[in-house]
């Protein structure tokens, strides 16, 4: 019997294609290795990058929001140090809470910085007030603070050290762009020059007077109107009224309850004005907008310290006039106040409204009318001293935000917000954050 020998091997052509199969598998799977690692790896640095630029615009704004003082009486002997140069002598007057730098890099970024400053309180109860700086040096995010008045801590906010800079403490690295643009407020001021400048959005008075009219109106009959007196009869920055009508009972014993009681009415009007509602000072008010009127009451010395709030009525409020004729605004009520209780001589009374007619009207014209109705035995024979009225638009919440917008140092302490958009690189990725940081408290109040 023949035996046939059936082994046989791969032949040279078949091993070479083989061996190129599977290269090309290994080469494909590294590729995909390749491009997974590099894919992750770069999530990684967006994730990173992104993840720093929100936590770098969160103590921004965590610190941006503190900016100024709380209010206009909290740590009341450090609220001056609080604005930057409010002395006219040594700086242009600036009563803001910061100074503002728009900076651009040789690639067309942002690399602004700002200084601002805040008073700091541990427990509800003031402790310093500190000056605050941040700014971009060569890509690197810096941050750095010190104690202008009160008590310091070195580990935290070192004391003021004269003209000397603040060491600053890095925040982050690799940052492209900062841009931090302050509001613009609604209500601007030309740069003139003079401290004497309106920059609260005050539309009454005009300019740099503060003398203002108040005409006491003669009713027709229908409201029990009852002239009293105002001196000076014509404008002045301090008018007192008096020469007032009782609704106390002739016999001495109770108030009357009759359906008409006698009141007194002024108009705000303009100088030299008639008793009729038509010389009323006509304003203008946007539909929607915040307004505020503000004055002062001198300390009573006379029969007006009989005043009993709740019984006797002293009140301000918005007038529409239309052919002659008063009525009230149906989203503005009459705003109640009452004479100083305190001893110094002054006390500042303010109202804010806002007009929120239904209607397609964006704007109304009115005018202020003080109403007073005395019920107690002998308040009618004192007099009241009002002074310093104002009406100005609350410009708190209202602003809008331009690149490159640079604030004169009138218009600084209006500013109620900045904008921050920031770029930051890690790994060549590209982290971005963009907020809007509102700060209430910048520097005071007209």
């Amino acid at each position: 019997m023949k035996r046939l020998n059936s082994q046989k091997g791969f032949t040279l052509i078949e091993l070479l294609v083989y061996m190129a199969i599977v290269g090309i598998v290994v080469v494909i799977a590294g590729q995909v290795y390749s491009d997974n690692t590099k894919m992750r790896v770069r999530t990684q640095n967006m994730l990173a990058a992104n993840e720093m630029a929100e936590n770098v615009a969160a103590l921004i704004r965590d610190d941006l929001a503190q900016m100024g003082s709380k209010t206009r009486s909290d740590a009341y002997g450090a609220i001056k140090n609080v604005m930057m140069y409010p002395d006219i002598t040594t700086h242009v007057p600036d009563s803001s809470s910061f100074t503002y730098s728009l900076k651009k890099t040789e690639s067309g970024k942002y690399a602004d910085e700002i200084t601002f400053r805040r008073t700091f309180y541990e427990k509800g109860i003031y402790k310093r007030v500190e000056q605050i700086s941040w700014y971009v040096n060569q890509g690197t995010l810096y941050r750095s603070c010190e104690t202008i008045v009160g008590s310091a801590d070195p580990a935290i906010c070192p004391a003021y050290q004269g003209e000397e800079e603040p060491e600053g403490v890095e925040i982050a690295t690799g940052v492209t762009n900062f841009m931090l643009t302050p509001a613009k407020p609604s209500n601007l001021t030309a740069s003139s020059g003079s401290g004497d400048v309106s920059v609260d959005g005050t539309i009454f008075p005009s300019g740099s007077s503060k003398a203002f009219t108040l005409i006491p109106f003669a009713s027709d009959g229908t409201d029990f109107y009852v002239r009293a007196d105002a001196t000076p009869s014509e404008s002045g920055e301090s008018v007192t009224l008096y020469n007032f009508s009782t609704n106390y009972k002739a016999d001495g014993s109770t108030p009357t309850t009759a359906a008409k009681s006698v009141k007194h009415v002024y108009y705000l009007a303009e100088s030299g004005a008639g008793d009729s509602w038509t010389g009323c000072k006509q304003l203008t008010f946007e539909k929607g907008m915040e307004y505020e009127i503000t004055f002062n009451m001198g300390l009573m010395t006379d029969m007006s310290r009989m005043f009993r709030p709740g019984v006797d009525h002293m009140a301000v409020g918005l007038r529409k006039i239309t052919d002659g004729v008063a009525t009230e605004f149906s989203s503005v009520n009459d705003y109640l106040f009452y004479p100083p209780e305190d001893g110094d001589g002054t006390a500042t009374r303010s109202m804010r409204f806002s007009l929120n007619e239904t209607g397609t009207e964006t704007s109304y014209t009115g005018c202020f009318a003080f109403t007073f109705a005395f019920y107690s035995p002998t308040v009618n024979s004192g007099s009241f001293v009002i002074s310093d009225l104002k009406v100005r638009k609350v410009i708190d919440a209202d602003y809008t935000f331009e690149d490159e917008y640079q604030p004169n140092v009138y218009d600084r302490k209006n500013v109620r917000a900045f904008r921050l958009i920031m770029d930051v690189v890690k790994g060549r990725e590209n982290g971005h954050a963009e907020m809007v940081i509102p700060v209430p408290g910048n520097g005071t109040k007209g």
